[in-house]
């Protein structure tokens, strides 16, 4: 490798060679970070029942504050690590974020009021909402080009798991202890996580380069090939690199001026539903008779259903680009729905709607993630993604507030969730347009 090198050889250097070891490492702790990083993401809904009935809230729009305050920090914390990760590293961003939602988890389960629960939930976001954004950049800059898709959206799956999680605790749990035991849990395992990173994950060698540490980006590059690492002298700078900026201004040059809007209205769409979803369904489900074991399990089959999708859309999204998040958001919008329509009519058929949503609705977050790694050059991977996740988290601090409102209103069950379906139709057309005007940027 000669002194001339460009970040764009050090890409090439990493799809000429078959996934190895090293890279398996990577995608392993990534997908831990993920699966914890979901759990303490999701834990409030599995948490709401019981602390409604501890602390004796009879207000559903003060529970719905409860929920959202987690999500108002990541709408803050997306955007501020993914500052971080361009400017400083993906790895030092990911372990700042992690010891600062596993800390506010573990300490959740000590609030002694909805006011102390809310705070610790906020600060906890902040974290919560800077791990996606570094960790789809680091998967993505550590993989080769044929396997990046599923690769980024395999790592984000990690997310249902963790999000299914607490209805385990919920259920083995204390009666008693039901909400402290579900923070607590998520805390302890981000801990654990957290030292499993700290000890073995690497920083992005792509990431390394363009920021001029270049001796560190041909030690792990030499990790992933196989090859001693070679001596070089600087590079000079990658023409047309973008100085990392807290400012979402760059996202809209380089013919990005439309395919960021988009795609941040299609974040948004996406989780205002998925929130609603997760927030409130063992809420209503259970003030609809159905036992908390059952609500909980729907909430669970909801996430899990998003594995299947996200893998399912990872193949499609390779050949159709957009077009299959287009059909995602239109199988999303009457699955979730069906949710309300079924009730509890019938347990067996609120399983399948539920699966049905989640494959559609979760697993099209993952791909959305995903294409953001193909839209976003490397100085600004990680602040591309970063800020469609904290737009998204815009809709899905909107989700649990316009719940609660919508609950507040008395509304029958069937029209709640068929409020929520609404802005996955908008999603969809937002795919389309994107796809019809921009297709050459995303679609390979």
């Amino acid at each position: 490798m000669s002194a001339s090198m460009t970040a764009a050889d050090i890409a090439a250097a990493i799809d000429r060679t078959p996934v190895g070891g090293y890279q398996a490492r990577v995608l392993a702790l990534s997908f831990a970070l993920i699966v914890i990083d979901g759990y303490c993401l999701l834990a409030p809904g599995f948490a709401a029942p019981s602390i409604a009935r501890d602390w004796a809230i009879q207000d559903e729009s003060r529970l719905g504050v409860v929920l959202a305050a987690s999500l108002l920090g990541m709408i803050i914390g997306a955007p501020l690590f993914g500052f971080i990760g361009d400017r400083f590293g993906r790895r030092p961003a990911v372990l700042i974020a992690t010891a600062i939602f596993a800390g506010f988890t573990a300490l959740s389960a000590f609030a002694r009021n909805p006011t102390d629960l809310a705070v610790l939930r906020f600060i906890d976001g902040i974290g919560i909402g800077g791990v996606t954004s570094n960790i789809i950049a680091l998967v993505s800059e550590c993989m080769p080009q044929r396997m990046r898709t599923l690769a980024v959206i395999g790592t984000l799956t990690g997310t249902s798991i963790g999000g299914a999680l607490p209805a385990l605790v919920r259920v083995f749990a204390p009666p008693n202890l039901v909400w402290q035991s579900i923070f607590m849990i998520g805390g302890v395992a981000g801990g654990i996580v957290f030292l499993l990173a700290l000890a073995g994950l690497p920083d992005s060698p792509i990431s390394l380069w363009v920021r001029g540490q270049h001796a560190k980006a041909l030690a792990i590059l030499s990790r992933i090939t196989a090859t001693s690492p070679v001596a070089t002298a600087p590079a000079p700078a990658r023409t047309g690199a973008t100085a990392p900026s807290l400012s979402p201004a760059s996202l809209f040059h380089d013919g990005l001026g439309l395919v960021t809007p988009l795609l941040w209205l299609m974040n948004f769409a996406n989780f205002l539903a998925i929130f609603f979803v997760v927030s409130w369904t063992p809420y209503l489900l259970e003030a609809a008779n159905v036992t908390h074991e059952r609500a909980a399990l729907v909430n669970a089959v909801f996430s899990l259903g998003g594995i299947a999708g996200g893998l399912i859309v990872a193949r499609i999204i390779d050949r159709r680009g957009l077009l299959a998040l287009a059909g995602m958001f239109a199988i999303g919008a009457p699955a979730v729905a069906a949710i309300g329509l079924v009730g509890a009519a019938n347990f067996q058929l609120l399983l399948f709607a539920a699966a049905l949503a989640g494959a559609a609705v979760v697993g099209n977050q993952f791909a959305l993630g995903a294409i953001s790694t193909k839209v976003y050059p490397t100085d600004r991977r990680s602040a591309g993604a970063g800020w469609a996740l904290s737009i998204g988290r815009i809709g899905s601090l909107s989700g649990p507030l316009l719940g609660g409102a919508l609950v507040a209103a008395a509304l029958p069950l069937p029209a709640l969730y068929g409020y929520a379906a609404v802005p996955l139709v908008a999603g969809a057309v937002a795919s389309l347009a994107l796809f019809g005007l921009h297709r050459p940027a995303i679609a390979t």
